[in-house]
């Protein structure tokens, strides 16, 4: 018997807003999907400034360019109001939200987790979690969202590394799912925060 042929694989996309798109539009797509707000122009040119709420904003996916705005300059890119309003709101107050003498010394005190030698010693923990989200997928049918799937991948990486052995009496399910929560009730951002 001959199986018929599978269709291609196509992922699920989003339809990126124009150049024209009201600031309403803006806020809209940001608050729903804030990938949405990318133009086409993010996807193909290394680096794009547009004009948003009345704010200039450069992109860059130029390697050189990342670090120099991130690593090498990162005393003159200080980050928005708006970036430090939203990112607090969701993260607290830590990597992602420092400035100045403060990042610079909390990136010093997470960067040895980041050294080649330490990532390999981590691959095949991170390539088991990986097999097992991608076997718990395949057994899905339609369309499927995978966050669920890679926030539970990701929290039994940190589990396995972190807990060294006690990650079986850990419930990864309960913890994706309160994380979860705390992002919805807690990241969101609010019209206000543009004020």
């Amino acid at each position: 018997m001959d199986l018929p042929a599978a269709a291609p694989f196509r992922p699920v996309t989003v339809n990126n807003l124009t150049e024209t798109a009201s600031t309403f539009a803006v806020l809209r797509a940001a608050i729903r999907n804030p990938i949405e707000i990318w133009s086409d122009y993010f996807y193909h040119d290394h680096t794009y400034s547009t004009t948003m709420l009345g704010q200039r904003v450069h992109t860059t996916t130029d390697p050189d360019l990342m670090k120099a705005v991130l690593l090498d300059h990162f005393d003159i890119f200080p980050k928005s109001d708006l970036e430090q309003v939203v990112l607090e709101r969701a993260t607290g107050h830590g990597l992602l939200t420092a400035q100045g003498a403060e990042w610079r010394r909390q990136r010093k005190a997470t960067s040895p987790i980041f050294r080649h030698r330490n990532l390999v010693g981590l691959a095949p923990v991170m390539i088991g979690a990986g097999a097992e989200a991608g076997a718990r997928l395949a057994q899905t049918k339609g369309e499927t969202d995978v966050l669920p799937y890679l926030a539970n991948a990701t929290l039994k990486v940190i589990g396995s590394t972190l807990l060294s052995g006690e990650e079986d009496s850990v419930d990864f399910e309960a913890i994706s799912h309160n994380v979860d929560v705390l992002l919805e009730n807690r990241g969101k951002v609010d019209v206000f925060d543009f004020f």
